[in-house]
């Protein structure tokens, strides 16, 4: 069965992924594989008060030792709650060992803080979680530390939110949406923010033609998040719609708080560099503003329920 990967840093930050990871773990019965990533030594030396000095390999033997240390202190506090847990020590840059281990192991998500030890500067999009985004064909749900003390209680979801713009690939996030609603007995909410192309506004103006211009978007966003809502009903699912308009990240946002949001769950819509500038606004926008985790899929995510 895939795992769930947690990277943790040794920092309280980066502990608050543990509650949802804990939870996904008790619900679908998959193990925990908590990773921490050494930093490469940038000193090739370092004196000590004897006088003797401490070597890169004795660092790395150091550090690496720090780490196990503290995963397996994580562990057992972990063992009450009865999930199967395993530890890992790995040695090089954060963004990029997360990713790999996380398609090595096929792992279900990456369940991830968005910023740990270092706070922003580390592990802030754009940094390590910006880079497992982009690496990783695996699902990355992304915590928002907050200013309080993490306890170990299982984290429960009961509403989730599909952003939904009218493409396919927006529309892939609907797969694990309703994985994780079949496993928490939660509603999913479709929120659809109409956009009015530029195109569209030359020529006309203000008044009935305008209007009517308008109903018509409306009428086909809501013809569409019908279609949509229809199907996952017969599914069995428990839905609610929504439109909006934009600006789309501020829509989002308002939307997860008036209706008690507990996960969003939205795929990004380009890779490698262009990522970035997708992270850098609506992504990047929904988990800073937001106070729901946020499960961020790429376009090469592998969907598979196993």
């Amino acid at each position: 069965m895939r795992p769930i990967l947690v990277p943790l840093d040794s920092s309280e930050l980066a502990e608050q992924a543990l509650p949802l990871a804990l939870s996904l773990a008790q619900k679908s019965g998959r193990p925990l594989v908590l990773l921490y990533v050494t930093p490469m030594p940038v000193v090739e030396f370092i004196p000590l008060p004897t006088g003797e000095t401490l070597a890169l390999d004795e660092q790395l033997a150091l550090l690496n030792e720090t780490g196990r240390t503290y995963l397996e202190g994580v562990a057992q506090r972990l063992k009450p709650f009865g999930v199967e847990v395993e530890t890992l020590v790995l040695e090089g840059s954060a963004g990029e060992v997360i990713a790999e281990v996380a398609d090595e192991r096929h792992v279900f998500a990456t369940v991830m803080a968005t910023h740990g030890r270092a706070g922003l500067a580390r592990w802030a999009l754009g940094s390590v979680a910006d880079r497992v985004i982009r690496l990783t064909r695996h699902p990355v749900l992304l915590v928002r530390p907050r200013d309080t003390q993490t306890t170990l209680e299982p984290a429960h979801l009961h509403r989730l939110l599909v952003p939904l713009d009218g493409s396919e690939l927006s529309e892939r996030a609907l797969t694990y949406a309703r994985i994780l609603a079949r496993l928490y007995n939660a509603e999913i909410h479709l929120l659809h923010v109409l956009s009015l192309p530029i195109s569209g506004l030359a020529g006309l103006e203000a008044g009935p033609v305008e209007a009517a211009y308008w109903a018509s978007i409306r009428e086909e966003g809501e013809r569409y998040l019908e279609r949509i809502a229809a199907q996952l009903r017969e599914e069995g699912f428990t839905v609610q719609t929504a439109l909006r308009t934009e600006p789309i990240a501020d829509a989002i946002l308002q939307y997860e708080e008036e209706a008690a949001i507990d996960l969003v769950v939205m795929t990004t819509h380009a890779r490698s560099g262009l990522t970035r500038a997708i992270l850098g606004s609506v992504t990047d926008r929904v988990v800073r503003g937001g106070k729901a985790p946020v499960l961020v899929l790429n376009p090469e995510t592998e969907f598979d329920e196993e």
